[in-house]
This record gives C-alpha cells, structure tokens and sequence, in this order.
C-alpha cells in the first residue's frame, strides 16, 4: 500500500458490493480500525481468520498482514479509519498493546452514532476541522476498546502453529539476514512446504513476505528521522540500490520522501 498523505488520518466509509481480488492482502506502518456493519464477510489478520458479525470492530497493529475476505456478492458496508502513532492519546499510549482485536460495538451505541456523524461531516467542513472530529472519534473508540467486555461469539480460526511461529519471528527480527532457507533450516521444515504454506495461508511466497516486513519496518525508521542508507543497512541489505528499488516497488515513492520535514 502507498504512503499516506502527510495527514495524521486517513478515513472512508465503503458501502459496495466487494469483488474479491479486488482485496488484496497488504500492510502498511499505520494503526487500522475496521468497524464491519452489515455483509457477509470474513477479516483475516496475520495467519487469523475472523468470522464478521454487524457491529464488529477490529483494531490493527502497524505492518500486520490483513484482508477483508467477502463470502458473497453482497453489499458491505464498513468505516476504515487509519491513524498514524502520534494521534494516539498519550493517556491511552500505555493501555494499546492490551487491546483486544476484536470487539462488537451495537447499532445505535453512541460510538456508532459518532462514526456515522463522522461520516456525514466529511464533505462539509475543513480537513483540519475533520481531523478535530477524528481525534475525538479516536479516542472513544480506544476507550470501547479498552474497558468493553469482550463478546463469546467470535470463534477465530488460528492457522497452523508453526507459521505462526515463524511469522512471529520475521516480525521480531528485522535486521537479521533470511529467506526462505534459512528459515526452513532453523524450522526443520522443507522448503516445499514452507513456501506451500505460505502461498495457502497468506497469498503471497515468502520472500515477498519477509521484503514487505523489512521494507515497513525501515520506512518506520526513516519516518523517526534515520538516514535512509542507515535504515536499509539495519534492515540488513547490503546493497542499497537494491532496498531503493524495492522501496519504490512497494511504497511506490522514494525513500528520501519518508524522512520528516
């Protein structure tokens, strides 16, 4: 997915008939909320399958792997509000790795009736004014999120433990040198079915996977103001030509437009 404006949001209200492929599994360095209204239709966050109700709400972590995944051509209906790090209420800063990633929140609740406010103001008003309405929104959702008792009915459907093991590990290690032999080697794993698995489960290979990660992870650190060519060496890439042209494949911008003005 692209970068972001130089906008602290980015939000849009969907109501269409999705086709599938249209879909496509990605990541990004921005928080997500997903807010699902009506539809039939699945969310999958990493190797996590989550069956949609009306009223579900999904909290999405920077550079995880997420697809909505529609069951039948009907019309669905959602909010999708990304946000980037530094609107999140410093009050709420410590609570946000505790937040469940799903919860459901009733038709006619005060935060439907805000989104839905939100929504209907967005043409009207200034961007600066809409931002103003995002942060309030932003933070009564955290505050849903943190102290509403989670719902029994969700039933996620994990993945296969190992790729869930080794997803874990991609992620927690972005300046280490891998592939997918090495990570069949340390996993005792085939290459075969490591790339099978892969394929099956996330509709990417793995090494498209693991460039993803690393390409986000270094865009995160050129955005805190890390010097591009420092950023590509962390991320483990010796030849800098290299992570510029995967840079630009991915993000599709230079990496030189992510430092901070």
């Amino acid at each position: 997915m692209n970068t972001m404006e130089k906008r602290r949001y980015k939000f849009g209200h969907n109501v269409n008939i999705p086709i599938t492929n249209e879909h496509q599994y990605h990541m990004h360095n921005e928080y997500e909320l997903f807010y699902f209204l009506d539809g039939s239709a699945q969310y999958q966050i990493e190797n996590t399958i989550y069956p949609l109700s009306r009223g579900d709400l999904l909290f999405i972590r920077p550079r995880v792997f997420h697809c909505l995944i529609p069951l039948k051509q009907i019309e669905h209906d959602r909010y999708v509000i990304q946000f980037k790090e530094q609107s999140i209420p410093d009050l709420l800063r410590p609570s946000i790795c505790d937040l469940p990633a799903v919860c459901n929140i009733f038709n006619g609740s005060h935060v439907h009736r805000q989104f839905e406010y939100v929504g209907r103001m967005k043409e009207r008003i200034t961007r600066p004014e809409f931002e103003l309405l995002l942060d309030h929104l932003l933070g009564e959702v955290l505050l849903e999120l943190k102290y509403i008792p989670l719902t029994q009915h969700h039933h996620p459907v994990c993945g296969n433990e190992m790729l869930t093991d080794i997803l874990r590990f991609i992620e927690q290690h972005p300046n280490v040198p891998m592939d997918i032999s090495s990570i069949s080697e340390r996993y005792f794993v085939s290459r075969s079915w490591l790339e099978h698995t892969f394929r099956n489960q996330m509709g990417m290979s793995v090494t498209q996977y693991i460039r993803v990660k690393k390409i986000l992870y270094a865009q995160a650190l050129i955005q805190n103001g890390l010097p591009p060519t420092l950023a590509a060496q962390y991320c483990s890439y010796d030849n800098y030509s290299t992570f510029y042209r995967n840079y630009k494949k991915i993000l599709l911008h230079s990496p030189e437009q992510d430092l901070p003005q």
